[in-house]
């Protein structure tokens, strides 16, 4: 019984974690783990960063099950009429491509929930 309660807890906490180093590893290349008063050299940036990002998807879809649907289909289909963002932003960093066949939708979720929590 020992057993399996301390495989339980190593299980969740590595789970608990992976939604973060999935980020890290695939998604903050582009979206930086900054905030913008973070970050010198704005004119290098490749893309939104993850903060703001996150910010601003929960602006729109507040409820984590909207946040997630959202994020979800526009990783699989990016498209310009999806896009969520000021013009600027769009002319700026152009559309992200397709995360339909870099992350398995495992991945997909636990990036996207660590997303949500950014704050």
């Amino acid at each position: 019984m020992k057993k399996i309660i301390l495989l339980s807890l190593v299980s969740s906490a590595l789970f608990a974690s992976s939604g973060e180093d999935i980020f890290k590893e695939k998604c903050a290349t582009c979206h930086l783990l900054k905030k913008g008063w973070q970050i010198e050299m704005k004119s290098e940036l490749l893309a939104p960063t993850a903060y703001g990002v996150a910010k601003n998807i929960r602006g729109i879809f507040p409820k984590k099950q909207q946040f997630e649907e959202f994020v979800m289909d526009y990783l699989n289909e990016p498209q310009r009429i999806k896009m969520r963002c000021k013009e600027e932003v769009v002319v700026k960093f152009g559309l992200m491509p397709s995360m339909k066949d870099s992350l398995s939708d495992d991945e997909k979720k636990a990036a996207i929930e660590f997303l949500y929590n950014l704050k």
